[in-house]
């Protein structure tokens, strides 16, 4: 049944209602999604992704969570193991090293948000990526997504040791440069503004 009450608040006081997740409010249904925890590498225990001690709050990130892995005060090293991981998004902050290797990460948005290097090695880029600083690069077996921005200041590197074609628009103000052996078709309609390198 749905909810029928009425309250008098004193002047300057808030009233709160806490509802259910799923309630009828004047005869419309509202559902709130649950919200996906956001987890933070710390890497207490190893480089391992799958231990929960190296997150906080503790727990391996769910395939809705969004990470943030932040090098300000060391470079690091997270080992992905087999059978790959997924998540909802990924940041990378902060100015020494990152890299992530092993298996494959499925991820919805990855950012790369200022200065410093992040390795991206193998995987799936479902939705977005913007690089807003340092330099992103990715290698391995890897699928893009149909938007990647780079921003003034920003570089994005893509590895490629055999034959491929990308159909991700790539625009903004930052660089592009291609490495390996293999040769690289952009197919979509690019907007670089900066230096591209192939």
């Amino acid at each position: 049944s749905g909810y029928n009450s009425t309250a008098t608040v004193p002047e300057g006081k808030n009233i709160v209602f806490v509802l259910p997740d799923s309630t009828e409010i004047e005869g419309e249904r509202n559902v709130l999604p649950p919200k996906a925890a956001d987890r933070k590498w710390v890497g207490t225990t190893d480089s391992n992704w799958n231990v929960a001690t190296n997150w906080e709050p503790e727990g391996v990130p769910g395939a809705n969570d969004s990470v943030e892995i932040d090098s300000t005060d060391k470079e690091i090293a997270i080992t992905v193991p087999n059978g790959g991981v997924t998540v909802g998004g990924i940041t990378f902050k902060g100015g020494n090293a990152i890299a992530l290797t092993g298996d494959a990460i499925n991820v919805g948005v990855v950012v790369k948000a200022d200065a410093g290097s992040a390795e991206f090695v193998g995987g799936t880029i479902a939705t977005s990526i913007q690089v807003v600083g340092g330099t992103l690069a990715i290698s391995g077996d890897y699928t893009l997504p149909a938007t990647i921005a780079t921003e003034s200041g920003a570089t994005l590197v893509l590895d490629v040791a055999s034959a491929k074609t990308i159909t991700s628009v790539i625009s903004g103000a930052g660089a592009f440069k291609k490495t390996g052996a293999g040769s690289l078709v952009l197919a979509a309609s690019n907007e670089f503004e900066r230096t591209v390198s192939l």
